[in-house]
């Protein structure tokens, strides 16, 4: 062993200094848990749009809309209407989205027929793949690239007539997102009734995440902007999860044609440059238009300017009436419903025929006298069988969604009447004067 130093002996040890260390805040499961469930039942309250996007969504939704003009002699202007469909980008922070922007999808994004399942995957997996791709390369610009619902366009109130608008929805309150984003965890329309729907337990308490912003097409004939958001009611998508839409569900759920949707406030927001450039923007009457000896450069006082009276139009016009075209939507409505009902008469009565046929069947009524008399010894009833549970009610989805069209089309008639009456009564009372 090697002999010590004196200076070794001498020298005072080294001091070690502790450094701190910083204490990590461990969350318990229950915190975590109660964090997760407040971030999952923040539903939107109130939806800001802004101006720029409010102008793509009506673009868009007037190339979908096509008017097909009168043959010569005749006033039975066709009107060719597809929904246009987009996704929405923007973000949404306590109850309150906001929607800084919005694209395109390509046509039939949101699926064919509610029979036509593998139309509806194929459209809405399209639909995810192009979402990807643009958000990809808008990422790439810096730009928002959060999805925060979809729009889609309709005609005279015909909301949930839309094809596929239903299953979307359901897909964007899961997730948050817009068309395609709750791919393979919602069941089409025309099978809610006989399978149960693959949602997660606790998937409804999302529900108002995810909205639809839908623009009606036939608002502009009546001078508004008809822009309303929409999400699924709490009831409709626990029945919705449950697969059933037969009587006993629907007053189990307290469901009706008017509470499927519910409406979320819309605003508008636009930029202060926007907003004076549109005030520049006045609407040149017929005599300056016609007359060539008035300047143009001299702007028109927008208090004193005002619409033309919405008169039936003439033999020759390309254009429907204005009364002309809810009035037609609100028959087609009705018809649709109609249809629906026929074809759920003519299923009940099926469904009535086989109990009927069923109920002679020897296995049936074995099991019927062996629950009797397990009823008596306190037992519980055997299961049903696999012929009996086939035999489920028809479901009542689309009837509803027919009758909440009809009811749409009609509120859009008495708007566009009562307009039109007010209009008369004036016209009246200026000739009068």
């Amino acid at each position: 062993m090697a002999p010590k130093r004196l200076a070794d002996i001498a020298a005072p040890a080294p001091e070690v200094v502790a450094e701190p260390v910083a204490e990590v805040k461990k969350e318990s499961a229950k915190q975590r848990a109660r964090i997760d469930k407040g971030l999952a039942e923040t539903r939107v309250e109130s939806v800001t749009v802004d101006g720029l996007t409010l102008m793509k969504i009506i673009k868009h939704a007037r190339e979908a809309h096509q008017v097909i003009p009168a043959p010569q002699g005749t006033s039975n202007a066709t009107v060719s209407f597809s929904p246009a469909v987009g996704q929405l980008l923007g973000i949404d922070s306590e109850g309150s989205l906001r929607v800084s922007n919005a694209f395109a999808l390509p046509a039939g994004a949101l699926g064919g027929s509610s029979s036509d399942s593998e139309g509806e995957n194929r459209g809405l997996k399209a639909a995810s793949k192009y979402s990807a791709a643009v958000l990809s390369r808008m990422i790439d610009l810096n730009a928002d690239g959060s999805i925060v619902g979809f729009y889609t366009s309709t005609n005279n109130g015909q909301t949930l007539a839309i094809s596929g608008f239903v299953e979307a929805l359901i897909g964007a309150q899961m997730t948050g997102g817009g068309v395609g984003s709750g791919l393979g965890k919602a069941t089409p329309v025309g099978r809610a009734a006989a399978t149960k729907t693959n949602l997660v337990p606790g998937q409804g308490a999302k529900n108002g995440k995810g909205i639809a912003l839908v623009y009606d097409v036939a608002s502009a004939a009546q001078g508004h902007v008809g822009l309303k958001a929409y999400r699924l009611s709490a009831a409709f998508v626990e029945a919705y999860r449950a697969g059933k839409f037969d009587t006993q569900s629907l007053i189990d759920h307290k469901l009706v044609p008017s509470n499927i949707l519910e409406e979320v406030p819309v605003t508008v927001h636009s930029s202060s440059l926007l907003t004076a450039f549109l005030s520049t923007l006045v609407t040149p009457s017929s005599s300056s238009a016609n007359g060539a000896s008035q300047s143009s450069s001299v702007p028109l006082d927008p208090l004193t300017t005002y619409s033309q009276l919405s008169l039936p139009t003439s033999s020759t016009s390309s254009n429907p009436s204005p009364l002309t075209t809810p009035l037609t939507a609100l028959l087609s409505a009705l018809e649709t419903h109609q249809a629906h009902l026929s074809t759920l008469s003519f299923q009940s009565r099926q469904l009535g025929r086989d109990r009927a046929r069923l109920e002679s069947n020897p296995a049936v009524v074995r099991r019927r006298i062996e629950n009797e008399q397990r009823a008596k010894e306190g037992l519980p009833a055997l299961a049903l069988l696999p012929e009996e549970l086939a035999l489920q009610e028809p479901s009542r989805l689309e009837t509803m969604c027919a009758l909440n069209a009809v009811q749409g089309a009609v509120k859009v008639l008495n708007q566009a009447t009562g307009t039109g009456l007010v209009r008369s009564y004036g016209a009246k009372a200026g000739t009068v004067g």
